[in-house]
């Protein structure tokens, strides 16, 4: 999955409604964007994946919490890649380089996670995308 430098947001006419790139200061700046998600309220999730971490930003680009760093304990990550938001804001991610999923609230507090490193039920190689879908089953991309 290819990494980004900034977030666009588009109206469904096309037409750029607004960019973030660097969030109050320069070392705010997304580096590495692996995915991105966006909860009901509009607020915008940012994986990075070269800061081993997760930020949530509004529309104005104002950072309203970032949380993790590089790691395999609870709430810590190794290259996290895809993000997804549930209706009752449970934030799922993608945490690639461990092999699983970890679960947090809309504040970035610890849930719990799924998979570790394998082939069997439940083990995964490589998790690089989630999703979610109308029914709320968590849907993942990954080998």
């Amino acid at each position: 999955m290819p990494s980004a430098k900034k977030i666009v947001k588009y109206a469904p006419s096309g037409e750029k409604l607004n960019e973030i790139t660097c969030m109050v200061k320069k070392d705010d700046c997304i580096s590495k964007a692996n995915g991105i998600a966006v909860d009901m309220r509009g607020d915008i999730y940012i994986t990075e994946s070269s800061k081993h971490s997760i930020k949530k930003v509004d529309d104005s680009e104002r950072i309203l919490l970032a949380f993790g760093s590089e790691g395999g304990g609870r709430g810590r990550f190794t290259k996290p890649k895809g993000i997804a938001v549930t209706p009752e804001d449970k934030v799922i991610i993608a945490d690639s380089g461990n092999s699983r999923i970890q679960v947090f609230d809309e504040q970035g507090l610890y849930l719990g996670e799924v998979g570790e490193k394998g082939r069997e039920d439940g083990q995964f190689d490589d998790v690089t995308d989630i999703a979610i879908d109308e029914n709320d089953f968590i849907l993942l991309a990954g080998r």
